[in-house]
Protein backbone atom coordinates (compact mmCIF):
# COMPACT_ATOMS: atom_id res chain seq x y z
CA UNK A 1 0.00 0.00 0.00
CA UNK A 2 1.34 3.44 -0.89
CA UNK A 3 4.75 2.29 -2.15
CA UNK A 4 5.28 5.40 -4.26
CA UNK A 5 4.49 7.62 -1.29
CA UNK A 6 6.82 5.60 0.96
CA UNK A 7 9.68 5.95 -1.54
CA UNK A 8 9.00 9.68 -1.87
CA UNK A 9 9.17 10.00 1.90
CA UNK A 10 12.44 8.02 1.99
CA UNK A 11 13.96 10.35 -0.61
CA UNK A 12 12.75 13.38 1.35
CA UNK A 13 13.83 12.47 4.89
CA UNK A 14 16.80 10.08 4.63
CA UNK A 15 19.76 12.35 3.95
CA UNK A 16 22.53 9.74 4.21
CA UNK A 17 22.86 7.00 1.60
CA UNK A 18 21.04 3.90 2.85
CA UNK A 19 20.20 0.39 1.76
CA UNK A 20 16.44 0.00 1.69
CA UNK A 21 14.54 -3.25 1.23
CA UNK A 22 11.01 -2.91 -0.14
CA UNK A 23 8.95 -6.04 0.56
CA UNK A 24 5.78 -6.29 -1.51
CA UNK A 25 3.89 -8.31 -4.09
CA UNK A 26 4.18 -5.22 -6.34
CA UNK A 27 0.69 -5.84 -7.69
CA UNK A 28 -0.73 -2.48 -8.68
CA UNK A 29 -4.43 -2.16 -9.54
CA UNK A 30 -3.78 0.30 -12.37
CA UNK A 31 -0.99 0.94 -14.84
CA UNK A 32 -0.83 4.59 -13.74
CA UNK A 33 0.13 3.42 -10.26
CA UNK A 34 3.01 1.40 -11.70
CA UNK A 35 4.19 4.52 -13.54
CA UNK A 36 3.97 6.57 -10.35
CA UNK A 37 5.87 3.87 -8.45
CA UNK A 38 8.55 3.77 -11.19
CA UNK A 39 9.05 7.55 -10.95
CA UNK A 40 9.34 7.42 -7.17
CA UNK A 41 11.71 4.46 -7.36
CA UNK A 42 13.94 6.30 -9.84
CA UNK A 43 14.02 9.38 -7.61
CA UNK A 44 14.77 7.47 -4.41
CA UNK A 45 17.41 5.31 -6.09
CA UNK A 46 19.51 8.36 -6.98
CA UNK A 47 20.61 8.53 -3.35
CA UNK A 48 19.74 5.12 -1.92
CA UNK A 49 20.46 1.50 -2.74
CA UNK A 50 16.98 0.02 -3.07
CA UNK A 51 16.34 -3.72 -3.25
CA UNK A 52 12.86 -4.99 -4.05
CA UNK A 53 11.76 -8.26 -2.48
CA UNK A 54 8.79 -9.40 -4.56
CA UNK A 55 6.68 -11.97 -2.70
CA UNK A 56 4.62 -14.15 -5.04
CA UNK A 57 2.11 -16.89 -4.35
CA UNK A 58 2.01 -19.45 -7.19
CA UNK A 59 -1.74 -19.70 -6.67
CA UNK A 60 -2.10 -16.13 -7.94
CA UNK A 61 -0.16 -16.71 -11.17
CA UNK A 62 -2.92 -18.56 -13.01
CA UNK A 63 -6.66 -19.04 -12.69
CA UNK A 64 -7.87 -22.50 -11.68
CA UNK A 65 -8.73 -24.84 -14.54
CA UNK A 66 -12.38 -25.24 -13.51
CA UNK A 67 -14.26 -23.40 -16.23
CA UNK A 68 -16.56 -21.94 -13.57
CA UNK A 69 -16.69 -18.19 -12.83
CA UNK A 70 -14.32 -17.10 -10.09
CA UNK A 71 -14.86 -14.39 -7.47
CA UNK A 72 -11.65 -12.56 -6.55
CA UNK A 73 -11.23 -9.98 -3.81
CA UNK A 74 -8.65 -7.24 -3.42
CA UNK A 75 -7.32 -7.72 0.13
CA UNK A 76 -6.49 -4.03 0.51
CA UNK A 77 -9.70 -2.43 -0.73
CA UNK A 78 -12.12 -5.30 -0.13
CA UNK A 79 -13.51 -4.82 -3.65
CA UNK A 80 -14.52 -8.03 -5.37
CA UNK A 81 -14.93 -9.01 -9.00
CA UNK A 82 -16.29 -11.99 -10.89
CA UNK A 83 -14.02 -13.39 -13.57
CA UNK A 84 -15.29 -15.67 -16.30
CA UNK A 85 -13.89 -19.18 -16.32
CA UNK A 86 -12.61 -21.12 -19.27
CA UNK A 87 -9.48 -21.36 -21.34
CA UNK A 88 -9.71 -17.90 -22.91
CA UNK A 89 -10.16 -16.20 -19.53
CA UNK A 90 -7.25 -18.16 -18.06
CA UNK A 91 -5.02 -17.23 -20.99
CA UNK A 92 -5.98 -13.53 -20.71
CA UNK A 93 -5.39 -13.53 -16.95
CA UNK A 94 -1.91 -15.03 -17.49
CA UNK A 95 -1.12 -12.39 -20.12
CA UNK A 96 -2.17 -9.60 -17.74
CA UNK A 97 -0.22 -11.18 -14.87
CA UNK A 98 2.96 -11.48 -16.95
CA UNK A 99 2.63 -7.93 -18.32
CA UNK A 100 2.20 -6.52 -14.81
CA UNK A 101 5.31 -8.36 -13.59
CA UNK A 102 7.26 -7.16 -16.63
CA UNK A 103 6.33 -3.53 -15.89
CA UNK A 104 7.69 -3.89 -12.35
CA UNK A 105 10.84 -5.62 -13.67
CA UNK A 106 11.34 -2.70 -16.07
CA UNK A 107 10.87 -0.13 -13.28
CA UNK A 108 13.56 -1.76 -11.15
CA UNK A 109 15.96 -2.33 -14.04
CA UNK A 110 15.43 1.22 -15.32
CA UNK A 111 16.27 2.61 -11.89
CA UNK A 112 19.36 0.43 -11.50
CA UNK A 113 17.78 -1.35 -8.53
CA UNK A 114 17.83 -5.04 -7.71
CA UNK A 115 14.65 -7.11 -7.58
CA UNK A 116 14.54 -10.50 -5.87
CA UNK A 117 11.66 -12.90 -6.38
CA UNK A 118 10.54 -14.77 -3.26
CA UNK A 119 7.89 -17.44 -3.70
CA UNK A 120 5.64 -18.61 -0.90
CA UNK A 121 6.24 -22.21 -1.98
CA UNK A 122 10.04 -21.85 -1.88
CA UNK A 123 12.80 -20.97 0.51
CA UNK A 124 13.26 -17.26 1.08
CA UNK A 125 16.60 -18.03 2.70
CA UNK A 126 17.86 -19.81 -0.43
CA UNK A 127 16.68 -17.00 -2.71
CA UNK A 128 18.25 -14.30 -0.53
CA UNK A 129 21.51 -16.23 -0.15
CA UNK A 130 21.72 -16.60 -3.93
CA UNK A 131 20.99 -12.89 -4.38
CA UNK A 132 23.66 -11.74 -1.91
CA UNK A 133 26.26 -14.06 -3.47
CA UNK A 134 25.49 -12.74 -6.96
CA UNK A 135 25.51 -9.18 -5.71
CA UNK A 136 28.87 -9.62 -3.97
CA UNK A 137 30.34 -11.05 -7.19
CA UNK A 138 28.90 -8.18 -9.20
CA UNK A 139 30.27 -5.53 -6.84
CA UNK A 140 33.63 -7.07 -5.94
CA UNK A 141 34.31 -8.92 -9.18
Amino acid sequence: TGLAEALDELARVAKRRSVCFVVSDFLFPAEAQVDRFASSLARASRRHDIVGLRVADPGEEALPDSGAPLVIEDPESGASRVLAGGTRARRRYTEIWNAARARVDTAFRGSGCDLVDLRTDGSALAALTRFFRERRRRIHG
